[in-house]
């Protein structure tokens, strides 16, 4: 080790000592604002949606796509020939994401504002949902990816860890500025998202195939070979939110246009992956 080494300096993640422990006080935080919030209805939800209102519908279609795990995935491509093992972080955030979100929509099965408050009394962008409030799946997810980003070792990200949760919680402010959330489903969302997004991170950590997903450039001291293989393997995972993208609607017609770019930008890092296995093999 050179004397340049020894003095440069070390980043650490604010999460990077965090256990599952440590979650209880922010998560307890979030779980009593979001019953109070539930106490303050529907005067405090009114409220952020006339405020969210005063900017253009656009803002915050453009900010809930970022809950979309698909647009997530594309737009997280470019990490993968420096930092594949952050990918595959967003990637293990999927089944818990999917699978607490869809689980607590049908224990809970709450009214959304719409099928609550008279039509004309809110701003509502989009389709009118009616059903399936608590929690926000959109801001679980945004919450939980940017957790699993942080919290992975070696992340570029953890300098920016602020900015992330912000982007987040905006992402959780729009579903309320689009009208198909209460605030108690946002902050319930951002608890259960910052749970999952810990276990993903950690599954991840441990359980990455470095030789199987990590190209040279990546830096892993296990990884032999010309990285043919990694490549053609992240050039058919990219094509999964090139397909879903073009053909699955979840935000059911909501900025198609930035989903189509967003779904030529997975296709253009698909076929960049295909090249360099083709040029390695």
């Amino acid at each position: 080790m050179t004397a340049e080494d020894t003095d440069t300096p070390v980043r650490v993640s604010p999460l990077a000592g965090l256990h599952m422990r440590q979650l209880i006080w922010p998560v307890g935080v979030l779980t009593l604002l979001g019953l109070a919030a539930m106490l303050s209805e529907p005067a405090l939800f009114l409220t952020i949606n006339k405020a969210c209102s005063q900017l253009p519908d656009v803002v915050w279609v453009a900010l809930s796509l970022l809950g979309n795990g698909w647009v997530i995935a594309a737009l997280l491509l470019p990490l993968v020939p420096r930092y594949p093992q952050l990918f595959f972080a967003a990637l293990m955030t999927a089944p818990w994401t999917s699978l607490v979100a869809k689980g607590a929509k049908l224990l809970f099965s709450t009214p959304r504002p719409p099928g609550v408050l008279e039509a004309g009394s809110f701003n509502v962008i989009g389709e009118v949902h009616l059903q399936s409030s608590m929690p926000s799946g959109h801001t679980i997810t945004a919450f939980a990816v940017a957790i699993a980003l942080i919290r992975m070792p070696g992340s570029p990200f953890v300098k920016h860890a602020g900015k992330l949760l912000f982007v987040a919680a905006l992402v959780g402010l729009s579903r309320m500025g689009m009208g198909v959330h209460w605030p108690e489903d946002v902050l319930i969302g951002a608890a259960i998202g910052g749970l999952t997004g810990l276990v993903a991170a950690s599954l991840a950590h441990h359980l990455f195939p470095a030789r199987w997903l990590a190209l040279p450039e990546s830096g892993f001291p296990d990884i032999h070979g010309n990285g043919a293989r990694a490549a053609l393997v992240w050039s058919m995972i990219g094509l999964l939110p090139t397909i879903a993208l073009f053909t699955f609607d979840e935000d059911r017609g909501l900025a198609p246009e930035l989903r189509y770019a967003l779904a030529g930008l997975a296709l253009f890092y698909s076929l960049k992956m295909l090249w360099i296995a083709k040029q390695r093999w």
